[in-house]
């Protein structure tokens, strides 16, 4: 008597995005939980009316009287934190900044945890009337710490991240580009700083539409 053929096993869906997860998306979802200002999520766009908003651009002076609309966006995951802003001003010009941190970051029920800093990444597309010219002027700068990684005290303060993010003073690489006062015309290696992270974040035309890709 012939043998019953056996039921082909259903494949079984990949875990995580690289196939070593649970079936979930591990990195969509993560959040920070931020004291005074509430809950970042990630791969969100908030406008200046947002609570993170107004305290991301009065940390770093980004926010100057002739802007007329802002907007932030953070992506997490286990490895990056990127955080990108989008500030226009009332003659039409735009800014454009994209900064990286690379590290460990840990998460439980999708909500950080903890955080150690290695390396954090920067790119600035400016207007060139900020600066008195009339090309655009940008400028890129990758930063480490000496003796290693450098731990966020406290997750959940805005103030220790950006502590953590003033604290790399060793430059690694930068470039400038655009002509400044007496200034050169350029300097450093743009290209190195494009190829960061293998060229994840700051490749060319980036800022052109920043908020679109999902970039991790």
């Amino acid at each position: 008597m012939a043998k019953t053929p056996k039921k082909a096993k259903t494949p079984k869906a990949p875990k995580g995005r690289g196939g070593n997860g649970s079936g979930r998306d591990t990195v969509t979802g993560l959040t920070v939980n931020l004291e005074g200002i509430g809950r970042i999520e990630s791969d969100k766009v908030y406008d200046k009316d947002s609570a993170i908003a107004k305290e991301w651009f009065s940390y770093y002076a980004y926010r100057l009287p002739d802007i007329v609309e802002s907007f932030i966006e953070f992506e997490f995951s286990e490895k990056y934190i990127i955080g990108t802003t989008l500030s226009k001003y009332a003659n039409g010009d735009s800014q454009v900044i994209r900064t990286v941190m690379q590290g460990v970051f840990k998460y439980k029920n999708q909500e950080i945890t903890s955080a150690a800093v290695a390396f954090t990444a920067e790119d600035n597309i400016a207007p060139g009337s900020l600066y008195g010219i009339t090309t655009p002027y940008l400028s890129g700068e990758v930063r480490g710490k000496g003796g290693g990684s450098r731990s966020i005290a406290n997750p959940s303060s805005l103030l220790s991240w950006v502590d953590t993010l003033s604290g790399f003073n060793d430059v690694l690489l930068d470039y400038t580009r655009g002509a400044v006062g007496d200034g050169p015309e350029s300097a450093g290696d743009e290209s190195a700083v494009r190829a960061f992270a293998g060229g994840q974040f700051f490749q060319a035309g980036w800022w052109q539409d920043p908020f679109t890709p999902n970039l991790i």
